[in-house]
């Protein structure tokens, strides 16, 4: 005997087959939401966050610089720092940390004349991002520049007070060493937003009228570990200054870790010393 299908039979076996098309088309828009929109937003947000660090680092530099062209002792200014980057709005995608740390016998400066040791600095600030699509990007602040690093390239993002320049043949050469010195917390690591509080503690300065021939020679050597980047920027600092190639002459020493400018036969040497005190609030 022939056995036929009931009309609620058919009407189950349609839905079976609408809900199966339903969680097709569902499955298909979340993998295309996976695979193209979330990583195009997590890269979006962890080149902000890059730009974000660029810009809290020239904060930061500027903080400091202000704080010792204007003679402002025992006074605190205070930068903000965001160290990762929030999650995207699904499953926390895009989202991304960063560290941060104060190293205080890093990056050792010392200024000399002919004959003697003038002044000295040292120390440094990092940060490294901890980015999951994009390279990640380290901001270092050291000899009062910051030096932006990427893979194996390097750039001087933001130039430090180093002035060399000739004028009617007198040359002045003049620059800021500054002593960076950690108070309590000196690192930090996460998403969250460090407040990074700067105190200038001492500054001091001294102006050398090189009038005495044979003492009229001044040499700034650095330690870092990017000497090709220093080594690029005093050179061009010097010819922008209108200085001659028998003026000045750079040394790199990369395994040595270090560059030196000898600028030669200054008519006037002006240095700055500063000590700041350094501290990172969660």
């Amino acid at each position: 005997m022939r056995k036929f299908r009931t009309k609620r039979e058919d009407q189950g076996v349609s839905n079976v087959v609408a809900t199966i098309m339903l969680l097709a088309i569902f499955m298909s828009l979340l993998g295309m939401i996976m695979s193209t929109y979330l990583p195009a937003w997590a890269r979006t947000n962890e080149a902000t966050h890059m730009l974000d660090a660029a810009d809290s680092f020239l904060m930061l530099k500027s903080n400091i610089d202000t704080q010792i062209l204007r003679s402002e002792v025992d006074t605190t200014m205070t930068t903000t720092m965001t160290l990762g980057a929030r999650g995207g709005p699904l499953f926390g995608v895009g989202r991304s940390s960063g560290s941060l740390m104060m190293e205080d016998f890093a990056s050792n400066n010392s200024m000399y004349n002919s004959t003697e040791l003038m002044m000295r600095g040292k120390g440094a600030i990092n940060f490294t991002t901890n980015n999951y699509y994009l390279d990640n990007q380290r901001f270092h602040y050291e000899h009062g520049g910051v030096i932006l690093e990427q893979g194996e390239n390097s750039v001087m993002k933001f130039a430090p007070n180093i002035h060399i320049r000739k004028n009617n043949n007198d040359i002045v050469f003049s620059a800021t060493l500054i002593t960076l010195r950690a108070n309590g917390v000196d690192r930090a690591q996460g998403t969250s937003t460090v407040a990074i509080r700067t105190t200038l503690l001492t500054k001091e300065g001294m102006t050398y009228l090189n009038q005495t021939v044979g003492l009229q020679d001044a040499k700034l050597r650095i330690y870092t570990a990017f000497t090709a980047t220093w080594t690029q920027y005093f050179t061009e600092t010097c010819q922008a200054g209108g200085l001659a190639a028998g003026d000045f002459t750079v040394t790199e020493n990369a395994a040595g870790n270090w560059v030196e400018i000898l600028v030669r036969d200054c008519t006037k040497t002006a240095i700055r010393q500063a000590v700041v005190e350094v501290e990172f609030e969660k």
